[in-house]
C-alpha cells in the first residue's frame, strides 16, 4: 500500500493518533432500488477507548481491497450465517 492510499484510508475512516483497527470486514447491501459494497471497520478510539464502526466505500479502498472484496464478503456472508443460526427467537 502506497503512502498516498494510507493518508486516504486514515482521512476516510478519521483515525487519529493511537486508534486502533480491531477488526474489517466486508460487506454487500441492499434494499429497494439499491445496493452498496462496502467494507467496515471496527476502531477503538484512544481517546476515550469506546468503539465505533466506520465505512470504506469501495470508490475510496485500496486496489488491494477491491480484489479482495468478494472473497471478503463470502466468507462474512458465511460466518454470520453460522452465527445467526445460534440466536433465540420467540416462540408463541
Amino acid at each position: 500500500m502506497t503512502i498516498e492510499e494510507q493518508a486516504k484510508l486514515r482521512d476516510v475512516l478519521h483515525i487519529q493518533s493511537g486508534d486502533r483497527i480491531v477488526s474489517a470486514w466486508a460487506e454487500n447491501a441492499r434494499g429497494p432500488g439499491w445496493q452498496n459494497q462496502l467494507f467496515i471497520v471496527l476502531v477503538e478510539q484512544h481517546s476515550d477507548g469506546k468503539m465505533r464502526v466506520e465505512s470504506v466505500q469501495v470508490r475510496e479502498a485500496t486496489p488491494c481491497m477491491i480484489a479482495i472484496f468478494d472473497i471478503c464478503a463470502a466468507a462474512h456472508k458465511s460466518l454470520m450465517d453460522s452465527m445467526k443460526a445460534a440466536e433465540v427467537t420467540k416462540q408463541w
